[in-house]
């Protein structure tokens, strides 16, 4: 009797020992979630103009080195001028030795320049005075004994030559400057994001602690970053419709929870990713509100297709690729022929995402194809994406111009 009394004692102390616990897991969740809230919930300016708004969002997260766009050479002087401090290392890939090499070279304490080898024609030369020249190597790292310059046969061997080809034990920065037009001679925005991401890693695997800044001149990475929004951050202010933008969210529930601001009545929406049809059926329900708008809800999968249209009869849905643009186009044809009472157009108001393979960590690369494949040729004012790679971009990307306003 003695030991079932025992027993019962310790089973009700395991008992209490597990509520105990279970109770501390409950808060140790509550917290995070406060901690969470706490460090998006921001207000102020729109989002997309708000460079501190979207520093808040990054906090708590690992640090990353900011990219800073720029859309002219003078501009990227000015970023220059404003980032690089007297102690750092700076990188300079495209480096034409005119004004933005200047402005390193006065300002950091070491710089590493690299450039494309160049032929330069005998006798007069006739090329612009923005673009390096015959012997201004020599004549420029006589001016800054901080400096070394580097060419480099293709743009694709600027890694040894700067990192791999250092007779110098230091080997590593603390900023990146990037002008892809002036190696290759035209804009190649999804080069220089790839040139910028292999940079940060090989960068951070040397250093062991990430780059500072990143400055890059492109007139495309400056047209997005001037678009891409925090999907939280945007939630918090009011939407500005009057310029094409871009949100970036993470979840079904952030995703549709931007549907009240975004959508207009009378809109044409378009979803790409539509599974079951419930995002689409809520889009539709906005944009035909005091008639004409409407929500089409496309998908790759016939069966797919097939339960939406059972589940939500009054929607339209259809088979079809994002990455097919002009087949999306053809599937908004058939719906005016359909439906005779809405307004003809070409192209969509907005866009909705949500594609397999991208709503996660990786896929970035496409993620910034298909957005800009849909931008070029449905032109909507907004196209909202579900996509955790886009938002980590989101926070990370600005402007200069943008930054400086802030």
């Amino acid at each position: 009797q003695r030991c079932s009394i025992l027993a019962i004692r310790k089973e009700k102390r395991d008992e209490i020992w597990r509520f105990f616990l279970f109770l501390i897991f409950l808060f140790a969740i509550s917290f995070s979630y406060c901690v969470d809230s706490f460090s998006v919930h921001v207000t102020g300016p729109p989002a997309r103009y708000s460079a501190k708004s979207t520093q808040l969002i990054c906090n708590g997260i690992k640090q990353q080195a900011k990219w800073y766009t720029c859309g002219s050479t003078r501009e990227l002087e000015k970023a220059v001028s404003f980032f690089v401090r007297e102690t750092d290392s700076v990188a300079e890939l495209g480096a034409q030795l005119r004004d933005v090499s200047t402005a390193i070279s006065k300002n950091c304490n070491r710089a590493v320049m690299v450039d494309i080898s160049r032929k330069f024609p005998g006798g007069k030369q006739d090329r612009t005075s923005a673009m390096r020249r015959s012997g201004d190597e020599q004549i420029f790292e006589s001016r800054h004994n901080n400096t070394i310059f580097k060419e480099v046969s293709s743009i694709d061997d600027w890694r040894s030559a700067l990192f791999f080809g250092m007779e110098e034990k230091s080997n590593t920065f603390d900023i990146f400057v990037l002008d892809v037009s002036a190696v290759v001679g035209n804009d190649l925005p999804w080069t220089s994001f790839s040139i910028v991401r292999d940079f940060l890693a090989l960068n951070e695997a040397l250093a062991g602690t990430p780059c500072r800044a990143v400055l890059v001149k492109s007139s495309g990475l400056n047209r997005l970053a001037s678009s891409l929004v925090h999907g939280q951050v945007f939630m918090n202010t009011a939407p500005a419709n009057s310029k094409q933008y871009i949100l970036a969210t993470v979840g079904v529930k952030e995703y549709r929870r931007t549907i009240e601001a975004v959508v207009q009545p009378g809109d044409a929406v378009l979803e790409v990713g539509c599974h079951m049809g419930t995002s689409t059926s809520l889009l539709n329900a906005k944009a035909i509100a005091l008639g004409g708008g409407y929500c089409i809800g496309v998908d790759i999968g016939n069966s797919i297709i097939l339960e939406a249209k059972k589940r939500y009869p009054n929607v339209y849905f259809s088979v079809g690729d994002a990455w097919n643009t002009a087949n999306l186009l053809r599937i908004q044809k058939d719906y005016i022929k359909r439906h005779r009472d809405t307004v003809l157009r070409c192209g969509f108001d907005v866009v909705y995402i949500d594609l397999g393979g991208l709503s996660g960590n990786d896929g970035i690369l496409e993620a910034l194809m298909l957005l800009s494949s849909l931008q070029h040729s449905l032109e909507p004012r907004c196209m909202v994406i579900k996509s955790k790679c886009m938002r980590q971009l989101s926070s990370i990307l600005t402007s200069f111009w943008q930054y400086q306003q802030n």
